[in-house]
């Protein structure tokens, strides 16, 4: 068995398997060769690959969790942003990362748009793993299925305690 990349159409890879065939004595008498088109396949993985790279290697937090918030994936981005790594936050909810410090209804108000399956975007000031409080722009989005379903959330956060703390400087200079 082996996978070929063939050079033209109408398939660009095949599932390639070559079966001895025998007779009664076990004499090899002929060959079986059936292939098949694994072209979809190959494109699908590769997509996948491409799509994994640009999720671990994004320059934003990113968080995965089940329908009921229960975290599945963090990136590494996540990881430096917060101070967590997946096996301490794996199952959690994300409101680990609550600073208290935003009001309750804005918490209502995520919960409600994000189950109606529509986006989330905001400023939330959360938690880091050592207590430290940051500022997070974020997005968080569904992921539905074809009934309109959420079957995932993803959230997506970037630091911005730095514009935020400079907007009041300047707030306070004015």
């Amino acid at each position: 068995r082996v996978e070929i990349k063939l050079k033209r159409p109408p398939f660009s890879h095949v599932d390639l398997r070559i079966i001895p065939l025998k007779d009664r004595e076990g004499r090899q008498v002929g060959k079986v060769i059936a292939w098949r088109d694994i072209t979809a396949r190959i494109r699908a993985e590769e997509q996948l690959r491409i799509f994994f790279h640009a999720v671990e290697q994004n320059p934003v937090g990113i968080i995965i969790t089940d329908p009921e918030g229960g975290i599945e994936y963090v990136n590494p981005r996540f990881t430096q942003l917060t101070g967590y790594i997946l096996d301490e936050v794996r199952g959690r909810n994300p409101r680990i990362l609550k600073s208290g410090e935003t009001p309750d209804d804005v918490y209502g108000t995520l919960w409600q748009t994000i189950k109606s399956g529509q986006v989330w975007e905001g400023e939330i000031l959360n938690r880091k793993k050592n207590g430290e409080v940051y500022w997070a722009h974020a997005m968080i989005a569904p992921v539905l299925d074809k009934a309109g379903k959420a079957t995932r959330f993803i959230a997506m956060q970037q630091d911005i305690t730095v514009s935020k703390y400079t907007e009041a400087e300047l707030r306070m200079v004015n």
